[in-house]
């Protein structure tokens, strides 16, 4: 049993949400504004569930966050977290996902969430690729009390300077990273 945010949209921080694209990247003949770098009509296409920085981002840390509902597992069972992430070259690009827990009916739990499950590009092998990979983390968390609330925060960090002047993607040209396609939670049955 999985449950998946592919193609769907995160919330972005408001820091980060000038800086992300959803969707595929803009052909040669868009100008990129940085107000508004694609209309909605240029974004549909076969890249549309990636999410990735625009090249005028700078270098730091951008924030999503995806709610994750409840979901019945056998104590017994464990889960993975799986990632589809880009990370073309790792001295400039990073992914970090993390499946978080919040309690929501104890005051004395204090306000921080807790931390289920960490996915870090750079622990991975390999660690950069030019094109998309796939890879997981196990953890052992049932998902299912309904004392917590649970969201994912991914991460996608940059440590490229961007150009100092506007670029334009042509087309065909290869994704750079940080870019995520895709997150999944997937229940092993023991």
């Amino acid at each position: 049993m999985c449950w998946s945010v592919a193609a769907s949209t995160g919330t972005a921080d408001e820091a980060s949400r000038d800086s992300m694209i959803f969707g595929r990247r803009p052909q040669a003949a868009v100008v990129v504004d940085t107000g508004n770098p694609v209309s909605p009509e240029q974004t549909f296409g076969p890249e549309d569930a990636i999410v990735s920085l625009l090249p005028s981002a700078r270098k730091g840390s951008y924030s999503l966050r995806y709610h994750v509902p409840p979901r019945p597992m056998d104590p017994e069972d464990s889960s993975t977290l799986e990632v589809r992430y880009l990370v073309d070259d790792a001295d400039l690009a990073r992914v970090v996902v993390v499946l978080k827990k919040y309690h929501i009916t104890n005051p004395s739990a204090g306000e921080l969430a807790q931390i289920v499950a960490v996915f870090d590009s750079n622990d991975q092998f390999p660690v950069a690729s030019p094109e998309f990979q796939t890879n997981r983390v196990d953890f052992d968390d049932e998902l299912t009390d309904d004392n917590f609330a649970y969201f994912i925060e991914a991460l996608l960090i940059s440590n490229r300077e961007p150009p100092p002047f506007p670029t334009v993607t042509a087309p065909g040209s290869p994704l750079r990273g940080p870019a995520i396609a895709g997150i999944r939670i997937c229940t092993r049955f023991t």
